[in-house]
């Protein structure tokens, strides 16, 4: 019971630092002492063990977001709860109804078999150890007002238009190529080791803002024993829905089987129209 009680101590305190992580997506900055100082706080979200938390792992819990209904099997539920999943971003701040769930590293693994559910940890007190994970995903539900906001696409205007906190008279931006990842990352020039991966040449763009998923994810760098690392989080959103989670160097080009588990598990768990009464 005790160590039932840390651990959900651990994953409610990892929870808020995916909610404070999700300022990377948009590059949100700041002036203090007339220097411009991004705030990109991206969240590790590596949660150690896999003893469950609920007392009772058995049965369902049924959660209402914006939409949708779903019976979510206990074993994957941690909490429901409002969100601010646009907090302080072109003034979207309202609060969203959101539920917090928890997926073992042996169940991602069996559907994602490229999942690695052992990854450096970047403690120094325990250098080169391996420690398991788990994969924490918010889902969001979101209302007209908050899916009018996503598709003007305004939110990512700065990042791909170079404007801004991105643009010449404040900094500017670096944009490189990377190899591994296939992707494009979006740096601004001042700002070291944080940046934004995203799938289409910024160059590129012009006027045109491309969709919300186009923006992959805002990451950081992590110091591990004698390497480098980086942290990731991922902000997809299909149809009305949205998530957030995290993800190391190690399961990074996962993401689009990630996504594709979690929707679909949302799916299989989603309460049809005529059994909701």
């Amino acid at each position: 019971m005790v160590y039932q009680k840390v651990l959900l101590g651990e994953r409610l305190f990892q929870e808020q630092k995916l909610k404070a992580g999700f300022y990377a997506l948009y590059g949100v900055a700041v002036v203090i002492k007339n220097s411009l100082i991004l705030l990109f706080a991206v969240s590790l979200l590596l949660l150690v063990g896999t003893v469950a938390f609920a007392a009772n792992p058995f049965g369902s819990v049924r959660v209402d977001v914006p939409s949708h209904s779903y019976k979510i099997p206990k074993k994957y539920f941690f909490e429901s709860r409002l969100f601010r999943y646009f907090e302080n971003v072109g003034g979207m701040d309202d609060s969203t109804q959101s539920v917090s769930l928890v997926f073992s590293s042996e169940e991602v693994m069996s559907n994602i078999p490229n999942f690695q559910s052992h990854i450096p940890e970047s403690s120094p007190f325990v250098a080169g150890k391996l420690v398991n994970i788990e994969l924490v995903v918010i889902v969001s539900g979101f209302d007209q007002k908050n899916m009018e906001y996503i598709n003007s696409r305004i939110h990512h205007k700065d990042l791909w238009l170079g404007e801004g906190i991105y643009s010449e008279e404040q900094g500017g931006r670096i944009i490189r190529y990377d190899e591994e990842t296939e992707l494009y990352r979006i740096y601004l020039r001042d700002i070291k080791g944080m940046w934004n991966f995203v799938s289409i040449d910024p160059q590129s763009v012009d006027n045109e803002i491309p969709k919300h998923n186009a923006n992959i994810a805002g990451c950081r760098d992590r110091k591990l024993w004698k390497t480098k690392g980086y942290s990731c989080l991922f902000s997809p959103v299909r149809g009305n829905v949205g998530l957030k989670y995290s993800l190391t160097e190690t399961n990074f080009k996962q993401y689009p089987e990630i996504d594709d588990f979690i929707f679909n598990k949302l799916a299989e768990w989603e309460i049809k129209e005529d059994t909701k009464k």
